[in-house]
This record gives C-alpha cells, structure tokens and sequence, in this order.
C-alpha cells in the first residue's frame, strides 16, 4: 500500500474513532480532553517508526540503570547511568555510540547539563569516607577531560536524588533531598565559574519531601518540584513546587491536592519565555497509575490534565524540542510511550518499543530538526527466564509530522471522573531541640583555651624644663622698660609629672618677672628667643639676671567613667558581643540559658532614652556583631543547634525586628566559634571553626544577592577560635585579614596565624604571628580600618603566667610588627578585647585577676611600644568577656559580665581618656 494511500485511509478510521496507534484505543482519552477543554483533540499521525533498538552496553558488569542524557549544540548526545555499584559515561556522534570504558565512577543517580560552552555536568550521590555519609557530588568534562570531583552537600544525614540545571550565564544549580532523623529536607546549591566556586547550599524553606526536579527559565528563575512525605497512613503525597527568583524561595504550592492518591516522581523542564513544565506520576485509589501535566507562564499553574490512557503509565520523562514544545516519555509496564503537546492537548501516544521482559527508566533528548533520541533499560532474559538490566536506545530521525485537525461526529462514552477532592496538605516543620554544652571542636585532644596577659607599665616621668633668653638692648639705661616671660610648648607627653625650674641671667637689667605657665597647643614652627617692642635705638647688649620660682604643674592622665549601668541580669550568661552605631546608639546581644536548659539570643539597645527592655529573639549562641559601611546597619552572626548539628547563621537588624536567620554552614560537622565583619560593599564575611573533614578547619561565608556562599580557608588545618576583620594601608587598603591559634606539633605549643584576601579569595599560605615556641599563643581578636591597618591582641601563656600581646601591621601592610606585652603582670590576664576609633585611636581591654583593665594608644601611625597609656580600672570584682567600641569622640564603650549573689549583670561603661598635655616650656622675654 502507497504511504499516501495510508494517510488518507488513517484519517477515514480516525473521523470514525477506530484508528489506535501503537495499539493504544483513543476513546477514553478523547472524550477526557472534550470534557476538560470543550473541544475534541488533533489527530495525530506518524509517517516513520523508530529505529531498531541497539544495545549500548551488553548486560556484563551489573544492572544499567537510571540513565540520563543531554544533546549539544554540536549534534553529540551524552549519556550516563548507573552501572551496578559506579557510573559510566557514553556519547553518540555522527559514527555512533561509544563508551568511555576508562570512566567508572563510584556513585549512583546520575543527571546530567550541558552549559553554554559545551561543558558536561555531572551531579551524583557518592558515600563520603569523610562523614560516612551518603553526599551529593559534581563534577564536569572539558577539551582536558573529566575534572575530580567536588562535594556540594555538606548535610549531616544522606544527601539522595539529585538534579542539575544550567544557566547560560554559566551559573550550576544543584538540587538534591537530604534525610536527617527522619525528616527529609530539599536542599540548593549553586556555582559560578563553571562549577569551580560553589556557593552554600540552602534548605529551600517549606520544601519537606525527596525526588527533587530542577528547571531555569530564561526570565532567571529556578524552578523547582518534589514530591511530600504522606504525615500519616490515611495521607498521600502530593506534588509541591516553588521557584527562586536570585534572592528568595516563593512560597511552596500544592498542585496535586485536588487528585485522589499518591502523586509521584515530578519532572520539570523550563522554556526561555518563562513557561514552566511540569509532569509526575499520579495513583488513582484504585492503583492506576497515569501520566498528568500542568504548565505555569504569569502568575499561576494551570489545572492538570492526564497525559497517558495506559493502564499503567509509570516513570514520565520530560523534555523540551524546537520552540520549546514538552515531549513526554513513560514506562507502561512491558512497553515504552512517547507523547509531546499539540496547543491545548497532548497528542495520542506512540509506542517507542515492547519488549515482554520488561522496559523501565526511558530517557529522551529532542534536536533542533525534531529528531528523538531514547535510551532505556531492558531486562535481558536469559534461557527464558528474565536477568538482569541492560542499556537500549532507538532513534526516530523523521520529525513528528504537525497535528491535521478533523471533525468527527462520533460521540464517546464519558470517562469516569473522581469526584472527591483531597484538600491540601500543608506540610510543617516540627523541630526537636536537644540542648546540651556548647559546640566543642574535637580535630584532636587540647586543653580549654583560657586567655591570660600581663601587662607593662610605664614608669612615671619627671621632666625637668629649663628655660632661658638672651635679650639685645642699647648701651644706655632705658627710661621705662619691662620684660613679660613668655612660655612656648616644644613637645607633649601624656602622663607624669612636670617640674618646671625656668632660671635667667640677666645683665645690667634686674627686673623681677612674674608669670604664670599657659599650656598651649603644640607647635611645629621654631620659636623665636625674643620679642621686642619699644625705639629701634636697642641694640645695646645688656645682660639681665634672675631667680624665677619652680613652678609644679600636675599631669596625670586617668579615664573618666560614668557610673556602671545594667544591661541585664540574668541567672548564666554565656556569651556577649556588642557595636556602637554612628548615630551613637549602643548594641548588646548575649546568650542566657533559659529554664528549660536551651540557650537564647537575647537584644538590648542603649539611645537617648536609655537602655531598651532586653528581648528574646533566636535560639542560639556564640553571637558575634558588626557594624555596616553605613554606620548604621547592624549585621550577626551566631552558632545554633539544629536537628542535632550546630550550624553558623547570619540575620540583620532592621531597627525594629531580626530578618529571618540564615544558616551560612549547613555542613555535616559541628560548626562553632563564628566572627563576623563587614566589606566597604556591604558583603559580610563570616568565618568559624568546623570539623566536617574529621579535623577542626576554618571556614568562610559570605552574603552574595541575599544568598550565603561557604568555602574552606586555605592552610587552617587543626585551626580553631578565628576572628576576621577589614583594614589595611596603602595599596591594600581594604584588605580581610583572617586570624586563628592552631597547634604547632613542631613545638607542642599553640601558635597564632593568619592570611589575608578579600573575603571571598585568599593567600595561599599561613604567616606565623605570634612565633613563641615557648608559650601557648591563644584567642586571637582582630580589629581593623579601611586605610589605617589591622591590628590584633592575644594571650601568651607560659606555664601559669598570661600576658595580653598585641601586634599591627600599619609598618609593613603584608607582614606584622614584633608583637609586644601589653600587660606584663604577675596576675594572670586573660580575655583581651580591640577596638579601633574612627580617629585611628587603639583601645584594648583585658581582665587581669579581679580587675577589669584599658589601654589606649593615640597614634596609629607611630611604632607599636610608642604612645600607648597606661592601665586604667573600669571594675573590680569577678568580671569577664569584655566588649569595646570606640566612638568618633573619642569616648570609649565598654561592656563586660560581672558575676554576683543571685546571678550575673551585663554591666556598661562610658568614658573618655583624660591626658593633660605637659610640656617643655622655653622662658622667652618680651622688652617693651
């Protein structure tokens, strides 16, 4: 029969409803599509079949599974699947397939994306000899091959499922379903760079379920599906989506609520213009199983509609062909159906293969000329009785010809349609706390780091001041004439005291002189020996002489503090931090542990009006402030214990509320010990310890488009109690210096170390700071200013003796200065705090036995053992953990805990640094 002949005749039999394709009736599925549209659907024809089916890989080496496959634009069409216990890698050109036989990679659920440079990415689930965990994995093959692989997840419990999509920017998501104590979670994660940098990975917020599907629409937008976990016997699951806009997570959407049964394996795929597609597999509560549809382009889904009439339709596959028509794929139990989108109906299925051993997992990939790739698993049978799973693939060249729409008079039987609606399932979040010690970091056995300094004092200076002057007059006696003692300032000192003993020779003339000692602001320009007044006739010499009594002016610096105000008091206080704004507004946030054993967050703010009532806001500890380029913005960083891990979050305070928390870590280890500082951009860097690896490390975050990004910080192995800061001179002017003590084994001491970068970028390698072999050098804390440098203070421990060090790099902008002794004490000194003032000003306190100690130094730009004054009190008694900030007045801000009967007070302070200015004084004699 002429293949024209064959048309007309088919679509004779179809105006009569008789024609099946692929032995498929296509009553029941007509009359559902005039039912839900009002219209009767295209008939569909085929002019070819499918190619023959060819084994890919002979069944030899374990099941093949799961394939997935992703077409360049080149023609070249990739493919993966599992191969018993690894994954292999295949591609198809112009000569055929070929498989890679080098590539067998440990892992299993494979999915594949091609970028816009022809890049292949890989994303798999592989066990982690780290964690032993089950984590999700990337990896990605160029011109030079096959990259090693990078974990993205980071979960505590196993990490299933994932999917991949591409981005023409070259942005790589990642999604994946993590399981942690029976709760499983959708999780994200994304790259820049090709899949080099991986951002953190994010717990996408209502998304509670597994079998996750990614798609990215052209208007950038994620897309994302997965199917819920029923909440109890009598519940289904149901299929949930949302889409990422760049910064948040759309509120999750039921759209399987009003289908009876259990709702399936979804699989989503997204056009350029924005349409988002969406297929699953849906049970019916009798145990049909079908293939449904929805789409969404605006602001809504459309209602779903039934894609299959197999009695069994399992397993749909999506994907999208030339002008970005969905096709659809699915396993009808012995054979395998293929059906795209005609406008408003899907078209009747054809039959892809039958094979009555069995088909499952088809995958398909459609070329620009329509053409249709499908690869598939088959059961082998063996001497009649089905084996194992090998790989087939067919190939339909001929594109599907465009639907010729007919009329028909035929009526049909209407189907059957559930009547009983579910409602929709909301599925919550129930979190278990289980409060016990702070994080403690386990890399390897060291004792508690307790931070102790002594400090040196300064003796106090007597300076003895000399003054003298020589007076040109005429030779013969004046009429009238006095003299007026004038004193000049030649230099300052900041404390001691002055003894001023200005003597005089005077010839021919003996006045007596009164005066009284004026200080007056330092002066740069020399000056003169003598003023003069009266007829130009004195040039005579005269030589005049005199006692002048020793004047005594008093110079002894001290602070000025007001009286101790209470911030709290509460019955254990664990941690405080605290920042002053610009518009001079002090914040405190601390941890309390509550009645109930958990720790919370606690926020109190000192203006005009005084202290605010102190207010519960988060569960958490270890909290950690800064202050924004504006002066105003306040950013925190806190450590919280969540299904069992501690894990680093990061909010903002608005000026009324908190924002939501981020967690910035969601690693699978304990992450603890978080610092927090602030780029001139706005972006805040965040760093603390962790022990994923199996050892304690120092990683880093930090906020890009609201959306956290976590890296590891080069050379931190076995690194704990991090600080970070911004500030440098000169050509690194804003500079993000990282600091951390780690366990020298060379020496069996603790040492202090740090690098520097921009927050995101580091320096390879660690310099050594502190470089005391014989001390414990413990508890970093970082201060810094953009164009004035960064500067630091610990503690160096010698075998009951603690000393407060403090170092800088304001002389060398990449290295730092020989640390000096702050302290230099016989009582222990412990906890240092730094802070630097908007004027450069370095104030650093300690506690040191019962007292609670300052320090300043006035000049920045000076070597580090000049300038600074000596300790002041600010409390006495047993005080702990200070706080500092220094404002643009020079007035310092300090808060501390302070522990009395019935508990412990947060108590604060507010004082300015008084230095009477001394000077040497020159006697000058003015002649009238």
């Amino acid at each position: 029969m002429k293949p024209r002949l064959c048309v007309i005749l088919a679509l004779l039999l179809a105006a009569l409803g008789l024609l099946e394709i692929g032995g498929l009736a296509q009553g029941s599925v007509a009359s559902e599509r005039s039912l839900l549209h009002g219209a009767m659907p295209p008939v569909w024809v085929a002019s070819e079949w499918w190619s023959p089916p060819q084994n890919i890989l002979p069944y030899a080496e374990g099941d093949a599974r799961r394939p997935d496959l992703a077409l360049g634009s080149d023609g070249r069409l990739h493919l993966v699947w599992e191969q018993g216990p690894v994954i292999r890698y295949a591609y198809r050109d112009g000569e055929g397939w070929h498989v890679d036989e080098q590539f067998a990679l440990p892992g299993d659920s494979p999915a594949i994306a091609l970028d816009g440079q022809g890049r292949l990415h890989l994303v798999y689930a592989r066990f982690s000899s780290f964690d032993q965990q089950l984590q999700i994995y990337h990896s990605s093959l160029g011109p030079e091959g096959w990259d090693l692989p990078r974990m993205v997840s980071h979960t505590a419990g196993p990490s299933t499922d994932p999917d991949i999509a591409l981005l023409v920017d070259t942005d790589v998501h990642v999604v994946w379903a993590g399981k942690l104590e029976g709760n499983y979670q959708i999780y994200h994660a994304r790259s820049s760079g090709l899949g080099q940098n991986w951002f953190v990975m994010q717990a996408v917020p209502g998304a509670h379920g597994y079998a996750p599907t990614l798609g990215l629409d052209g208007q950038g937008r994620a897309w994302l599906a997965w199917q819920s976990v029923p909440t109890g016997a009598a519940e289904s699951s149901d299929i949930w989506a949302a889409y990422w806009d760049g910064r948040s997570w759309s509120a999750a959407e039921n759209l399987s609520a009003d289908l009876a049964g259990d709702a399936r394996r979804p699989r989503m795929a997204c056009t350029p213009d924005g349409t988002a597609h969406l297929v699953w597999e849906q049970e019916s509560p009798e145990g049909r199983l079908s293939v449904r549809y929805t789409s969404r382009q605006g602001d809504g889904w459309a209602p779903s509609m039934s894609v299959s009439a197999d009695a069994q339709a399992m397993e749909p596959f999506l994907a999208l062909g030339p002008a970005g028509r969905p096709y659809v794929a699915w396993d009808g139990g012995a054979v395998l159906r293929l059906s795209r989108l005609e406008g408003a109906f899907w078209a009747p299925a054809e039959t892809i293969v039958e094979q009555g051993a069995g088909v499952r997992d088809v995958a398909i990939a459609i070329d620009r000329e329509g053409a249709i790739d499908a690869v598939w698993s088959a059961r082998v049978e063996a001497q009649g009785t089905p084996g194992g799973w090998a790989l087939m693939a067919s190939r339909r060249v001929s594109p599907l010809p465009e639907p010729t729409p007919t009329r028909t008079a035929t009526s049909f039987p209407p189907p059957t349609l559930p009547t009983v609606a579910q409602p929709s399932v909301t599925p919550t979040l129930t979190a278990t706390w289980t409060h016990g010690p702070t994080a403690t970091l386990t890399a390897r056995p060291t004792t508690t780091a307790t931070i102790a300094i002594t400090r040196t004092g300064s003796p106090m200076a007597t300076l003895s001041a000399t003054a003298s002057a020589t007076a040109t007059l005429p030779s013969a006696t004046p009429t009238r004439m006095w003299v007026e003692w004038w004193f000049m300032p030649l230099y300052m000192v900041e404390y001691g005291t002055l003894s001023l003993t200005p003597t005089m020779a005077l010839t021919a003339l003996t006045p007596t002189p009164s005066w009284t000692p004026t200080p007056q602001p330092p002066s740069t320009a020399p000056p003169p020996s003598a003023r003069f007044s009266g007829p130009a006739a004195m040039a005579a010499q005269a030589t005049l002489s005199t006692i002048i009594p020793t004047p005594t002016v008093a110079l002894t610096p001290h602070w000025a503090w007001n009286t101790p105000e209470q911030v709290t008091l509460a019955s254990e206080i664990t941690d405080l931090t605290m920042v002053q704004t610009t518009d001079g507004e002090v914040h405190v946030v601390w941890s309390e542990r509550s009645i109930w054993g958990y720790p919370l967050l606690y926020h109190c703010f000192r203006s005009s009006a005084g202290w605010s009532q102190p207010k519960s806001f988060y569960l958490g500890e270890e909290p950690d402030l800064a202050v924004g380029p504006d002066g105003r913005s306040i950013h925190l960083a806190y450590a919280n214990e969540f299904n069992g891990n501690y894990d680093i979050f990061y909010c903002r305070w608005n000026g009324s509320n908190w924002s939501a928390p981020q967690n910035v870590s969601a690693t699978s280890g304990t992450s603890a010990q978080p610092a927090l500082t602030i780029r001139s951009d706005g972006t805040p860097i965040i760093v603390w310890a962790d022990n994923t690896e199996g050892f304690s490390r120092i990683y880093h975050g930090w906020i890009e488009d609201g959306l956290p990004n976590t890296f590891l910080v080069p050379s931190s192995a076995d690194g704990s109690a991090p600080d970070v800061c911004v500030g440098g001179i000169g050509h690194a002017a804003e500079r993000v210096w990282v600091s951390w003590q780690v366990l020298d084994d060379g020496v069996a001491a603790f040492e202090i170390y740090a690098l520097f970068g921009d927050g995101e970028q580091w320096t390879r390698y660690a310099m050594n700071i502190s470089d005391s072999d014989d001390a414990d050098s413990l508890g970093p804390r970082l201060a810094g200013a953009v164009g004035r440098g960064a500067f630091m203070v610990w503690e160096e421990n010698r075998g009951g003796r603690s000393d407060i060090f403090y170092t800088d790099n304001v002389a060398y902008t990449d290295w730092w200065e020989q640390a000096i002794n702050l302290s230099n004490s016989e009582v222990p000194s412990r906890q240092p705090a730094i802070a630097i003032g908007p004027t450069g000003a370095i104030l650093v306190a300690w506690t040191e036995g019962n007292r609670l100690l300052i320090r300043q130094r006035h000049a920045p730009e000076a070597r580090p053992e000049v300038g600074w004054s000596l300790p002041g009190t600010v409390a006495e008694g047993e005080v702990s953990k200070p706080q500092l900030a220094l404002d643009g007045q020079g007035r310092a801000h300090i808060v501390w805990l302070q522990r009395e009967v019935g508990g412990q007070r947060i108590l604060y302070r507010q004082g300015t640094y008084v230095a009477p200015m001394a000077y040497r004084l020159q006697l000058m004699p003015i002649y009238r």
